[in-house]
């Protein structure tokens, strides 16, 4: 079993470092005793390898970094508050929909 934390660097404030910075998460969690694995959390394939790791002791935590605009670039103009997301017309929704589409190679 594995614990996966999405890293995408928001809250819902804005980015995480300018509102409340919590410093390395690898570094608080092997502190605790976690194995850490840090991966490209778009790499569906990376995550699967890590996800395999055996940790001799403790927790595997993967921590997983991702774009919250991954494949969605008509949202970096609403950089970085991108947390309750309104989609203003039928033309942005059609456009988030693609975008999943394309993600899920539909």
């Amino acid at each position: 079993m594995a614990i996966i934390i999405d890293m995408n660097g928001q809250q819902c404030d804005g980015v995480m470092e300018s509102v409340l910075s919590l410093g390395s998460a690898a570094d608080k969690l092997t502190a605790f005793g976690a194995h850490v694995i840090s991966v490209d959390g778009h790499d569906i394939e990376a995550i699967h390898q890590a996800g395999a790791t055996k940790p001799t002791s403790g927790a595997l935590v993967i921590l997983a970094k991702t774009n919250p605009c991954q494949g969605m670039d008509y949202l970096e103009t609403r950089r970085p508050k991108w947390h309750y997301v309104r989609f203003n017309s039928a033309e942005e929704a059609k456009a988030l929909d693609e975008a999943i589409r394309k993600q899920l190679f539909l």
